[in-house]
């Protein structure tokens, strides 16, 4: 029985499609083919479909046919990618610098919400000045810069038209994608930031934050919280990335973390009277006190993780495995308190350590 009969020839188009990829990384390594004419491949992407639609019309007739319409199609690709940017189709793909401001004016209070990129981002206070939020972006693609409301504004920072940029960095290794951003410590803040691959600094010490939403990405943070005049909600949502979280002397924060791959640790100043309350996941959970801080740990849901509390502590409550409650000494009495609360233990280790 011949190839016919068996169900007629493979066609050769993928195996040259594969090697037409190789081509292009090569060109990338070569700095022949830069983020522009990357851009012009993810907007041309639905052609790959038409070919792949010819190859199963035609290409699968015999071997010949199939490689002729894959080499025709790699060749079509990479001469698009290369004319592209000067036909206007790759200008999403350069390096921008771009500036943002909103001034004060009769704002009240704000939410902020930044979605970031895959660059580093520094998030800290303005001095000296009359605006809301400056921003300096370096970037790819488009920025969204939306202002609302007078007196409570609600303002919001974002890239759209990523077109997935963040993993082609190594076509051009002399440009940073880099987000600048200060906010007003004059006007009371709700901040919302959804991370990224990216670095993440906090410096929130000087703000007057009412509210902080925080989605971890795969990037490392580390972040500064301030004591407001009030008590404020902080919600984080850990993801892959190391999350290091320290909360200024006398803050008073409900913090509530769903704890992710990534380690997370939260440092906690004196005289601060926080209520922590945190889902396990796969990620360790370190808790640093200050040596004489009135301390209570209430583990409620069981995990293949262990809790780990360091001497001084007397169990209250007894329960299953590492389920209960331990407190230190005085903790009913003492002015300022830190309260510990395991809803699901994970996997992941929980350590409170003093210091």
């Amino acid at each position: 029985m011949d190839e016919k009969q068996r169900g007629g020839y493979r066609s050769l188009f993928w195996p040259v499609v594969l090697i037409g990829a190789g081509v292009v990384a090569l060109l990338g390594n070569l700095d022949i083919l830069s983020r522009a004419n990357i851009v012009v491949l993810f907007r041309l992407w639905p052609l790959l479909l038409i070919l792949i639609g010819i190859d199963i019309m035609f290409g699968r007739r015999s071997p010949a046919i199939g490689a002729v319409i894959g080499i025709g199609a790699v060749a079509l690709v990479i001469a698009l990618m290369l004319v592209g940017p000067s036909l206007g189709l790759g200008d999403d793909g350069e390096v921008k610098t771009d500036t943002f401001a909103e001034p004060i004016g009769e704002t009240t209070s704000a939410r902020v919400s930044l979605d970031l990129s895959s660059g580093p981002t520094e998030i800290s206070a303005l001095s000296d000045s009359n605006d809301l939020i400056e921003a300096q972006v370096k970037y790819i693609g488009k920025i969204e810069f939306d202002v609302q409301g007078e007196r409570e504004k609600s303002i919001s920072l974002r890239r759209r038209d990523d077109f997935g940029f963040a993993w082609f960095d190594w076509f051009d290794e002399d440009d940073e994608m880099r987000w600048d951003i200060s906010l007003s410590p004059q006007v009371p803040l709700d901040l919302g930031v959804d991370g990224s691959s990216g670095p993440l600094a906090l410096d929130l010490r000087e703000l007057q934050l009412t509210g902080l939403d925080l989605d971890v990405g795969s990037g490392p943070v580390d972040g500064s919280l301030p004591a407001t005049a009030g008590r404020y909600d902080v919600r984080v949502d850990g993801g892959s990335g190391p999350c290091k979280l320290s909360l200024a002397d006398g803050a008073d924060v409900d913090l509530e973390t769903e704890i992710g791959s990534g380690p997370f640790t939260i440092k906690i100043g004196d005289n601060a009277d926080v209520n922590l309350r945190a889902d396990g996941g796969s990620g360790p959970l370190t808790i640093e006190v200050p040596e004489d801080a009135a301390v209570r740990v209430d583990v409620r849901g069981r995990g293949s993780g262990r809790v780990r509390l360091p001497g001084g502590f007397e169990r209250t409550r007894s329960g299953d495995d590492d389920e209960g409650t331990w407190e230190t000494p005085g903790f009913g009495n003492a002015d300022h308190k830190i309260e510990i609360i395991i809803e699901d233990m994970g996997s992941g280790d929980v350590e409170v350590r003093k210091g």
